[in-house]
C-alpha cells in the first residue's frame, strides 16, 4: 500500500537475525526494524503491528499425516514413538521461533530429530516444501500464498505459538516524513499518535526532572 502511495519512495528491504538487524538499526544503517521480539523501549519506539502464530508445517507425503487425527500428536502417539522418525528443519538458535519452538517441544517431552538449520524461515518453509522435513513457521507465510504447496498445517495449542510482531525506530533517530508515512500505513494513525504522544509525555516528564535536578 505504502508504495503505491508514493511509488517515488524506494524501500531498500534487508533480511537478518534479530541481533543482526538491531545492530544496523543502533548504528543508522536501517531506519525501521520489523521484528517479533520484544526490545528494550528504552533505546527503541515501538509500534504493534500484528500477531502471529506459529504453526507447525509437514510434508503431505509424511506417513505422519495420516496419524494426526488433531491439530498436534496425541499422547498415545508419543508413547508409541511414532513421530520419532520425523525429521525437522529448524532455524538457527539465535532465531525466535527456534526457541520457542524448541520450549514447546520440551513440555511435551519431545526431542526432535533436526536434520537441517537454514538461516531463514523462508528457507526451511521452501525445504518442507520440496519434502525435507517438517518446520515450525509463522502463519503469515501462508495468508498471502499465491500459490499451494504441498504440506500439511498443524495448530500448536500452546501460548508459545503466538508471538506479537513490531516496528522499531531507534529513538532520538530524526523521524523523517517518509519515515512517518511508512509507520503510519503499517500500524494505522491512531497506533502511530498514541506512541508519538507517549514519547512526548517522557520527554516532557524527563525535561521536568532535569530542571529539578538543576537546582
Amino acid at each position: 500500500e505504502f508504495s503505491h502511495r508514493y511509488p517515488q519512495i524506494k524501500i531498500d528491504l534487508q533480511e537478518g537475525t534479530t541481533t543482526q538487524l538491531t545492530d544496523k538499526l543502533v548504528a543508522e544503517e536501517l531506519d525501521l526494524l520489523i521484528d517479533n521480539s520484544e526490545l528494550d523501549d528504552k533505546n527503541y519506539e515501538k509500534y504493534y503491528y500484528s500477531t502471529e502464530r506459529i504453526i507447525l508445517a509437514v510434508p503431505k507425503s509424511f506417513p505422519i499425516n495420516e496419524e494426526l487425527t488433531q491439530y498436534q500428536l496425541t499422547a498415545e502417539d508419543i508413547r508409541a514413538g511414532r513421530h520419532k522418525s520425523t525429521p525437522f528443519i529448524f532455524v538457527k538458535e539465535e532465531n525466535s521461533i527456534y526457541k520457542r519452538s524448541m520450549k514447546m517441544c520440551s513440555r511435551q517431552n519431545y526431542s526432535p530429530n533436526i536434520i537441517m538449520k537454514p538461516d531463514q524461515v523462508v528457507s526451511a518453509f521452501n525445504m518442507a516444501g520440496r519434502g525435507v522435513g517438517a518446520t515450525f513457521i509463522p502463519d503469515g507465510l501462508i495468508v498471502n500464498l499465491p500459490y499451494e504447496v504441498p504440506l500439511c498445517f498443524y495448530k500448536m495449542n500452546e501460548e508459545l505459538a503466538v508471538r506479537y510482531v513490531y516496528l522499531y525506530k531507534k529513538r532520538n533517530k530524526y523521524l523523517t516524513k517518509a519515515m512517518e508515512e511508512f509507520i503510519r500505513v503499517a500500524v494505522g494513525d491512531e497506533a502511530f499518535q498514541k506512541v508519538r504522544e507517549q514519547r512526548e509525555k517522557e520527554n516532557q516528564e524527563k525535561k521536568g526532572s532535569d530542571k529539578k535536578g538543576d537546582k
